[in-house]
């Protein structure tokens, strides 16, 4: 939107300048908006990328945080001081939101899970701690089936039949079943 006030600027003018209350654009109004447009074009792209609702975006969300870090905010030598002031805010602003540990290691199991990235973006302490709390997990959850699993036949009865475990498909067919009773003929017929 910067952009297109940019690109439209010298149109504005002139309208500005047929009304004698507006006060036209001045060289000064010009300059800070393109510093702003400089800080916040590249940020914009990303926000475009990383706001898709078809695809899962989480994985991506480091690479993308790291990458910001070290080359599209970091400052240039033609940036002027509001860019490197406007950058700065921004970047200081992404690390605050997400200084959580728990978001921390979240998004670093999302990244090496991905096999776009397969922890290559991770530092090398952070890639073993990583591996090390997905195999922690992934045992904790083994032992977790394992248990249930010889409570339920310990305590089950050898002539009891197993009961299968609910699911969202069983509790949405059963409200279907019970407005309406269809005999298997007239389901078939349906269908």
């Amino acid at each position: 939107m910067i952009e297109r006030i940019i690109e439209q600027a010298p149109a504005i003018g002139r309208v500005l300048a047929a009304d004698r209350r507006a006060q036209p654009l001045t060289w000064q109004d010009l300059d800070v908006l393109e510093a702003m447009n400089k800080a916040l074009k590249p940020v914009a792209e990303f926000t475009d990328i990383l706001s898709g609702e078809n695809y899962v975006t989480i994985s991506s969300l480091l690479p993308t945080l790291l990458l910001l870090q070290s080359d599209t905010l970091s400052e240039s030598e033609g940036d002027v001081q509001l860019t490197k002031d406007i950058k700065c805010g921004i970047l200081t602003e992404l690390e605050s939101k997400y200084e959580c540990a728990s978001t921390k290691r979240l998004m670093r199991i999302a990244t090496f899970l991905d096999p776009r990235f397969r922890g290559e973006r991770l530092a090398e302490d952070e890639l073993q701690e990583t591996k090390t709390a997905i195999h922690t997990e992934m045992v904790e959850m083994v032992k977790m089936e394992l248990a249930q699993g010889h409570t339920s036949e310990s305590t089950r009865h050898e002539d009891e039949p197993l009961v299968k475990k609910k699911t969202l498909g069983s509790y949405l067919s059963k409200g279907k079943s019970s407005r309406v009773a269809l005999t298997e003929e007239a389901r078939a017929t349906a269908e």
